[in-house]
């Protein structure tokens, strides 16, 4: 893609495209005669051009001419086709075409938000969650896309009916879907940062009494980590093993085998460095193996003090890596404890070691 760098999102509407990069910023490009591109203009673009007036984005999506980005302090804009109320933001339009805006407005009335996604066909709807689990939406409603029990057009967000405690959203092309979470049970953990093999203590509630239990790394549902059974008074109390993973943010999800009640925990995996030989004196080489890093990024070998690079490597996609034939340990090195750190020049994840000079 002819210079766009570093993208981490990307959304694609009838006849356009949007980007989300890592530093916050939002670039799109092809049809923009509804002012889809968001770049203050309504010509069509053949190269990625920035999104005016955008910063700290965290999400974005694409309605059929209209485009949505959900800013990191829970606000939602968006730009582009306003023909059927699209941008939401409160503004009748008399005329197709008269009220499309080639730049970012904020949609009315919505704070909080924490996830959206669009749909529609030839006219497009907006679905988002606000963070107390309620579903908001605005946009085109002659299908009853909205959900709010009429097919009437609304200028601003209006509240989806009877649906609370929602996880995640989708917008079709005529109706829109909400994945809604159980409210009763939950799921906790003895630690939110955890390393490649370390064993975690899991404990939940309300789950249904003496049923079987099974409990899964992310959405890896056919080999669970570990099966369990509920006590009397609907409880558990388990421990799994952390698996060879990437680094970064996962979830831990538990499945009442019987009801279906599920409820999940987030956990942050951190690099994991081992050493071997783990003791030596200074000039010798010991191999570094490392676990728990981003797939395929490069790793450079720290020692601690003095600090100086030893040594690089890279990982592979399971998020390991071997340093092969090994580091040498610095003459300098004084005699006792020290630390080689790996640092993902990507995730810039940090996995520690020690080695003991004699």
């Amino acid at each position: 893609m002819s210079g766009l760098t570093g993208a981490v999102a990307v959304a694609g509407g009838s006849s356009h495209s949007v980007a989300l990069k890592a530093d916050g910023s939002v670039w799109a490009w092809g049809r923009g005669d509804f002012g889809q591109l968001g770049n203050g203009t309504m010509v069509d673009s053949s190269v990625p051009a920035p999104v005016t007036g955008l910063a700290n984005v965290s999400a974005i999506a694409a309605g059929y001419s209209d485009s949505v980005a959900l800013l990191s302090d829970g606000t939602v804009w968006a730009w582009g086709d306003n023909g059927y109320s699209e941008l939401g933001n409160g503004v009748t339009c008399p005329q197709l075409g008269l009220c499309d805006s080639p730049i970012p407005v904020q949609v009315s009335n919505l704070s909080n938000i924490t996830a959206i996604a669009s749909g529609g066909a030839d006219c497009s709807h907006t679905v988002a969650i606000r963070s107390d689990g309620t579903i908001w939406a605005w946009g085109y409603n002659g299908d009853g896309e909205l959900g709010n029990g009429t097919t009437d057009r609304t200028t601003v967000p209006v509240q989806v009916s009877g649906l609370t405690n929602v996880e995640a959203v989708a917008g079709a092309a005529e109706h829109s879907l909400a994945l809604v979470g159980n409210p009763n049970t939950s799921l906790t953990l003895s630690t939110a940062s955890v390393s490649v093999a370390q064993t975690v203590v899991i404990t939940g509630a309300s789950f249904a009494a003496h049923d079987t239990v099974k409990l899964y790394w992310d959405t890896t549902i056919t080999a669970p980590l570990t099966t369990t059974v509920a006590t009397a008074n609907s409880s558990l109390v388990t421990q799994v093993r952390v698996p060879l993973t990437t680094a970064g943010r996962h979830n831990i999800l538990a499945v009442d085998q019987t009801t279906g009640k599920s409820a999940y925990a987030a956990v942050r995996v951190k690099p994991l460095l081992a050493l071997g030989p783990y003791a030596g004196p200074a000039g010798s080489t010991t191999v570094v193996r490392g676990a728990g890093f981003s797939a395929g990024e490069p790793i450079q070998l720290y020692w601690d003090q003095p600090q100086q690079l030893v040594g690089v490597a890279t990982s592979n996609t399971d998020g390991t890596f071997y340093s092969g034939s090994g580091i040498t340990v610095p003459l300098s090195a004084t005699v006792g404890g020290h630390h080689v750190f790996g640092v993902g020049q990507n995730s810039h994840a940090v996995g520690i070691g020690v080695f003991i000079v004699r």
